[in-house]
């Protein structure tokens, strides 16, 4: 006859003895969350003081600050030409 050393809990998956059990409080996976329900949304108010400019209108007024540095710069030069004949003439 052999004798058997081999333990029954030995013959026992090691995976199944390093499992956690669930607790019994806990929710199961399948479960899904509470529906809650929302209030829609107001509806949207239009605007209407929203001002539509066309891509001439800003390229008009582009040309026309442009414009207005141009003559700026042209004007402080003349009066620094001025400045610089006076300061020349004393």
């Amino acid at each position: 006859m052999e004798q058997s050393t081999v333990s029954d809990s030995s013959l026992e998956d090691p995976m199944e003895q390093s499992r956690v059990l669930e607790s019994p409080l806990k929710e199961p996976v399948d479960s899904k969350p509470p529906v809650v329900s929302k209030s829609p949304d107001p509806p949207v108010k239009k605007v209407n003081s929203v001002i539509h400019r066309s891509p001439r209108s800003k390229e008009q007024r582009n040309e026309k600050r442009r414009n207005e540095e141009l003559w700026n710069e042209e004007t402080q030069n003349e009066e620094q030409l001025k400045e610089e004949r006076q300061n020349e003439e004393r």
